[in-house]
């Protein structure tokens, strides 16, 4: 008896936007493998420290999702900013990316695209259940709000690369939060100095029926020991 394997699945951040504070993301070509992925930008408020609001979600072309924080806008009407503020970054507040899946996945790698002097950052997987997250509370009690902590990156200074991620077959949730890197999540990488874009995000939906099928298998190869017994 041979479970099934995960089905992987790929999405490209290609397109050219700008958003606007706290709203969602989420075009047709998030779709793929009949699983819609929606991104939201969010930032902590004036410090690092501060409970996370909504920020702009920006698409920057093959460079990849950036986010612009309500400290970092110079533009009321489109969230604009100069480089390297316009990606995810740890300057002075921190940006993250909520993705939002329409079945439950394990994220395996995410991509890079532009990054800035460093590009170090956190990963996150929703573990509280329904409702989703409120998202309004500081990094710090992230973790006591339903998140776990999957791993700290660490990005380098280059540009497109793909990180893989430390998932296994319980790190699954349709909820993800990449953000700026923070020390509220442990480790022990320098602060201040991180911008990235996101570029690609890879992941799998797990079989429903995988574990099932490894429960039958075992079945009848205890009926069939019982049986020559």
């Amino acid at each position: 008896m041979y479970a099934m394997p995960a089905s992987a699945i790929a999405w490209y951040t290609t397109t050219q936007f700008s958003g606007s504070a706290g709203a969602a993301y989420s075009p047709g070509s998030y779709t793929q493998g009949g699983v819609q992925m929606t991104a939201r930008g969010y930032s902590t408020t004036a410090t690092t420290g501060g409970a996370l609001r909504g920020a702009c979600l920006n698409g920057y072309g093959s460079y990849g999702l950036g986010v612009v924080s309500l400290e970092e806008d110079t533009s009321s009407t489109n969230c604009s900013t100069g480089q390297p503020n316009h990606a995810a970054d740890n300057s002075g507040t921190v940006d993250g990316i909520l993705l939002s899946f329409s079945s439950a996945m394990r994220l395996t790698s995410i991509t890079t695209g532009w990054t800035g002097d460093d590009s170090d950052f956190s990963v996150l997987y929703y573990t509280g259940g329904s409702p989703p997250p409120a998202m309004n509370y500081s990094l710090a009690n992230m973790l006591a709000n339903g998140w776990s902590l999957l791993q700290n990156v660490n990005g380098g200074s280059a540009d497109y690369v793909s990180h893989s991620l430390a998932s296994t077959a319980s790190t699954v949730s349709s909820y993800w939060y990449v953000s700026g890197y923070s020390q509220a999540f442990g480790g022990t990488y320098s602060t201040g100095n991180d911008y990235f874009k996101i570029k690609k995000i890879t992941g799998e939906v797990p079989e429903p029926g995988t574990l099932a099928l490894l429960g039958l298998g075992l079945a009848g190869i205890g009926f069939a020991r019982r049986r020559r017994a």
